[in-house]
């Protein structure tokens, strides 16, 4: 759902604004998240999206580095954390936990 409101929310948006953005999805699914997977899924929101992904090692450092929990604590869970990054690269949280 963050995915769709982010692109919905982008296509609402003046152009000279829309290329100021970059977006990147980072999984927390890397066992099942190849680049082949993100960018098949990424381009139903917006082809321009950037998809991440890596051992599962590298991915729970970069959680715990953005201190992105694991959804209710449950692994097999999903969270859904939007990051916004300022040109100062500071972030700017905003999520939902969700388990699905």
């Amino acid at each position: 759902m963050q995915m769709a409101y982010v692109a919905t929310a982008l296509t609402r948006m003046p152009k000279n604004v829309v290329d100021r953005f970059k977006v990147v999805f980072v999984t927390t699914d890397p066992s099942h998240d190849n680049p082949r997977v993100l960018r098949t899924w990424l381009n139903h929101f917006d082809q321009r999206f950037i998809g991440l992904t890596g051992s599962a090692g590298a991915v729970e450092a970069a959680q715990a580095v953005a201190s992105v929990p694991v959804a209710g604590g449950d692994p097999n869970g999903h969270a859904a954390f939007v990051l916004a990054y300022t040109k100062d690269n500071l972030a700017v949280p905003r999520h939902n936990s969700v388990r699905l």
